[in-house]
């Protein structure tokens, strides 16, 4: 069984509950340790170094922005296809700016999800020469 206090006292060592409120810390733990059960469980997501790294701050993102994930496996798997479909926008930007990419996209997939089991993301698309 899950013992929450523990969760929380886990997931605030890595810095990823910072500043969040106790109630809000209940539910983004538990969506952690989900989501990371999911990756550990999957081999093409930990191949995938964008989703194992970046997942955490997007679900912090997400629940801070007022909005709830639904089903965890849907959910990676959205993100996994998300930086799937980004990769070279990324790859692209990054090699010409000092942007930090894999924050941006953070970003833009917590901005643009709508919520639980919402559906597929469409890759980033092009402005000018370059794809934002």
């Amino acid at each position: 069984m899950l013992n929450i206090s523990q969760l929380i006292v886990k997931w605030e060592r890595t810095g990823l509950l910072e500043g969040l409120p106790r109630n809000l810390k209940e539910r983004v733990v538990l969506k952690y340790e989900l989501v990371a059960q999911c990756i550990i469980g999957n081999n093409a997501y930990m191949e995938i170094n964008f989703v194992s790294t970046n997942i955490f701050p997007i679900i912090r993102k997400i629940y801070v922005s007022g909005k709830e994930i639904g089903n965890v496996e849907t959910f990676v798997r959205e993100v996994h296809v998300f930086f799937i479909n980004n990769r070279e926008a990324m790859q692209d930007l990054t090699a010409f700016s000092n942007i930090d990419m894999e924050a941006e996209m953070c970003a833009i997939f917590a901005e643009q999800y709508k919520g639980a089991d919402y559906g597929i993301f469409k890759p980033v698309k092009w402005v000018a020469k370059h794809k934002l």
